[in-house]
């Protein structure tokens, strides 16, 4: 299995569970100490636009100013998808391994992401 394979396998293990969360579970604690379900769904979702944003030549502080924003919009399934789409889209490039992205842990390779967005959906499906 490729990156870009494990891609599209995390994307769907994520929405599977996306599909179970309701509204009242929002409130309730999330399996990451000190964060509500809410909290972490955001989180991940918000990592969507904002991988977008690296690929777009964002610098981490553009990323800031997103962190405090509503990325679930009502609708976790449909603010991840809003999001997802268009950024798995971008990760299924050639390429990505010569491109340099600025994230706060620092310079990334467009290939970097990828894996990192693995990682993510694929450790936040729990």
């Amino acid at each position: 299995m490729d990156d870009v394979q494990a891609l599209a396998l995390a994307v769907d293990c994520f929405e599977r569970a996306l599909s179970d969360v309701r509204q009242e579970h929002l409130v309730l604690p999330s399996k990451c100490e000190g964060w509500t379900v809410y909290d972490l769904l955001n989180h991940v979702i918000g990592g969507g636009r904002r991988y977008l944003m690296l690929l777009d030549g964002a610098t981490p502080a553009d990323l800031d100013q997103t962190r405090s924003h509503d990325h679930l919009g009502g609708n976790p399934l449909e603010g991840f998808k809003r999001w997802q789409d268009p950024l798995s889209d971008r990760l299924s490039v050639p390429g990505l391994d010569d491109l340099v992205v600025h994230h706060p842990a620092g310079d990334r390779s467009g290939l970097d992401l990828l894996r990192m967005r693995n990682l993510e959906l694929a450790l936040h499906s729990w």
